[in-house]
């Protein structure tokens, strides 16, 4: 996992106040980093639990 996208992700979600697979997603785009939407799930969980997800691909 990026570290960049998960600290993307979570300071979108702060901001958000909100944690969904469309402020994450949509936050991270904003900073200009890319993710692809099958990516989300992963990321989302991660904060969700924050710990880094199992890496794998």
């Amino acid at each position: 996992m990026d570290p960049a996208l998960l600290t993307a992700g979570r300071r979108a979600a702060a901001e958000a106040g909100r944690i969904t697979r469309k402020v994450v997603g949509d936050g991270i785009r904003a900073q200009g980093l890319t993710v692809s939407n099958d990516r989300i799930p992963e990321i989302l969980q991660a904060l969700r639990t924050d710990r880094p997800p199992p890496q794998h691909r």
